[in-house]
């Protein structure tokens, strides 16, 4: 799946709810799994921002475009999307369901 930096970033605060959430073993191996994967994307991103920190050390206009384009530069993270099912019962608000539907399928009943 490609994904931006930005992306992963604005969702970062849905995954550690996520990640704290008292899941059934199967779903919580496939979270952290993902999980996994994207802290492995994270550091790379870490790594490349300080360097570019040590280079533009005033941020100025060249430190933010610089940054700008390592948001928005795409990585192509394979991955097994994981699926959870309402029966989860886990507490996310809308905004943290709508960050985190690009990245994990939920699945609810349909009402009666």
């Amino acid at each position: 799946m490609k994904l931006t930096f930005a992306k992963i970033l604005n969702a970062l605060p849905a995954f550690q709810k996520l990640s704290a959430a008292d899941l059934s073993l199967k779903c919580n191996y496939w979270v952290r799994k993902f999980i996994n994967k994207v802290q492995d994307e994270l550091k790379y991103f870490n790594d490349e921002n300080q360097k570019l920190r040590e280079k533009y050390p005033d941020f100025g206009a060249e430190y933010q475009e610089k940054f700008k384009e390592l948001l928005n530069l795409e990585i192509d993270l394979e991955y097994i999307k994981p699926v959870i099912h309402e029966s989860e019962n886990i507490k996310l608000s809308v905004n943290d369901v709508t960050l985190l539907e690009e990245f994990i399928t939920f699945i609810f009943e349909e009402e009666q």
